[in-house]
């Protein structure tokens, strides 16, 4: 798969090992993936790459956004920041 490294919330590398399954569900294009980060740098950068890596994002500030996003989008994996206001990442897989 891909692998996606960050150092210090600064620094991103991505290297390609292996290239991700092709194979997704009936009449979808791609695997969908939610972003949950609520500093807008960060959450653009991972949706450059991550889209770039083949996936189709959708990209929200915080866990209300997300918890509200979820039936709509119905993603196939989430990526989610732990700090957030309003309500965090753990409090948001904990929902």
């Amino acid at each position: 798969g891909t692998v996606v490294t960050f150092d210090s919330g600064a620094t991103l590398l991505v290297e390609k090992q292996n290239p991700p399954s092709t194979k997704v569900p009936d009449g979808q294009t791609s695997r969908k993936l939610l972003v949950v980060e609520d500093d807008p740098d960060q959450r653009d950068i991972l949706e450059i790459v991550l889209s770039a890596a083949g996936f189709k994002v959708h990209s929200v500030a915080n866990g209300m956004e997300a918890l509200s996003d979820l039936k709509l989008f119905k993603p196939d994996l989430i990526v989610t920041d732990i700090m957030m206001p309003e309500l965090d990442g753990i409090e948001f897989v904990s929902a």
